[in-house]
């Protein structure tokens, strides 16, 4: 479809403020982009306008921009169309505070209760949302919002994730250390940069580093070959694995670049623990470890997480299976300074803290950094969160997080900074940059979840 197709109407709902100056300059740049009609419903006077607002609309109705003001709900019904193709809210910023007052409460029930757009965009926070509760039908339900330079704390309260819809950061050059309680993330925190540099014209697959894979068993083996396809996309220089000896040869053959050892099993299938000392053996020359995917919840596999867990020496990667209390406990006891992360989904963190913990707090006691999986990601240590707003509903299918494990794996193996925060929550933004990628040329429902592989590569150049 050419991009003219893509947006041919436009509605901007707008305030007095710079919010509503942020949603025009949007609306004027996508109309150049599409050839877009561009309609205006302002909620105020036009001598109320900040000047920012007042320049902002007054260059949209020179470029052929149709303005309407408020009335009531009958009055904007008459006039409008059924929908347009998309919806700008640019109603309230985020300075607003409740109560919610005529006109602004009016306007809101009313775009809430309509079928405005067939997307809903709000620009910053949905308008209405604030650090105080307000009724639903005066908060802005909006399909996605895009926040600018920060992702706001409301967004992340109970009313901000019903009413935010997703939830996406644009970049506006914000420093990469925040301070007090703010969230940020995706491009504005922590960038793709160190992975865009040119590789040295005389560097040694040992410079990016040797990460080291125990995982697998015989009944899920399917995650652990994930791993590995993630940590060689992800440009990792060696990578060892230890998988189950009946699926060995076939695995050697569908990733030859990895070098597989073999690893005795339990007679149900999982890795059993007699074959630490083929770990033990090798450990010195990892520079980073990823264990858990796939390993299933057999006692002898569990024991033998524990032990690796207590003994690794290099930065240790827990996912799926090795999310266990008593291992990351372990993890947190071992003597090595060297960082343990986490990569828990909602349901594996549940096992680890209790709800009322705060992830910082979880992330101290256990003495590591963790990313909380979700739509979005959250990555935090002991002094700082961040949530990082790549990715999306593409991300919902199985393997997502072993992909995601491999990619985290590797740049720890490769050491791109002496921060883990700063390591974590880069693959959590490579990650989620490819998926946004693959669904941009794909869509989000038929493309199964190792296709994201390829769009590594393309996020490094987006």
């Amino acid at each position: 479809m050419p991009k003219s197709a893509l947006v041919r109407s436009i509605l901007v709902l707008a305030g007095k403020g710079h919010n509503a100056a942020d949603a025009m300059l949007a609306a004027g740049f996508l109309r150049e982009k599409s050839a877009a009609s561009v309609t205006v419903l302002l909620a105020v006077a036009e001598e109320k306008l900040a000047p920012a607002t007042a320049r902002a609309l007054q260059e949209l109705l020179r470029q052929g921009a149709r303005l309407l003001r408020w009335r009531d709900a009958a009055a904007a019904e008459a006039a409008l169309p059924d929908t347009f193709d998309l919806a700008l809210d640019g109603l309230l910023g985020h300075q607003f505070s409740p109560p919610l007052r005529p006109p602004f409460s009016d306007f809101l029930r009313w775009a809430n209760a309509r079928p405005l757009a067939k997307i809903r965009l709000a620009v910053d926070l949905p308008s209405g949302l604030g650090d105080t509760s307000q009724p639903d039908d005066l908060i802005f339900a909006a399909d996605a919002t895009v926040a600018c330079g920060l992702a706001k704390a409301p967004l992340f309260s109970s009313a901000g994730e019903k009413h935010r819809g997703r939830l996406r950061l644009a970049c506006i050059g914000f420093p990469h250390t925040l301070p007090g309680e703010i969230r940020a993330g995706g491009k504005g925190l922590f960038s793709l940069g160190p992975l865009r540099r040119l590789r040295p014209p005389r560097a040694d697959k040992r410079d990016f580093g040797h990460l080291f894979i125990l995982g697998g068993s015989r009944t899920m083996p399917g995650a652990l070959l994930m791993n590995v396809q993630a940590a060689l996309q992800s440009g990792a220089g060696l990578v060892t694995v230890f998988c189950p000896e009946s699926v060995h040869a076939a695995f050697a053959a569908a990733a030859p670049e990895a070098m597989w050892i073999p690893w005795p099993e339990t007679p149900d299938g999982a890795l059993a623990l007699e074959g630490e000392h083929l770990l033990r053996e090798k450990i010195s020359r990892a520079t980073a470890l990823l264990c858990g995917s796939g390993m299933g919840a057999e006692p002898e596999s569990q024991a033998l997480l524990q032990s690796v867990a207590g003994r690794c020496p290099v930065p240790l990667v827990l996912d799926a299976d090795a999310l266990r209390p008593e291992i990351v406990s372990t993890a947190a006891q071992r003597k090595f300074p060297r960082p343990t992360v986490l990569l828990p989904h909602a349901g594996e963190l549940a096992r680890l803290a209790p709800e009322s913990e705060s992830l910082r707090a979880t992330a101290a006691r256990l003495r590591a950094c963790l990313a909380r999986k979700g739509a979005p990601t959250t990555v935090a240590d002991a002094q700082r969160e961040i949530t990082v707003c790549t990715g999306g509903p593409i991300l919902a299918r199985g393997g997502s997080g072993d992909l995601l494990a491999g990619i985290t794996g590797a740049l720890f193996a490769r050491q791109i900074s002496s921060d883990p925060l700063q390591t974590l929550a880069t693959a959590v933004a490579w990650h989620g940059t490819a998926a946004d990628l693959a669904a941009r040329h794909h869509g989000a429902e038929a493309l199964a979840t190792t296709a994201l592989l390829p769009f590594l590569s393309a996020a490094l150049r987006a």
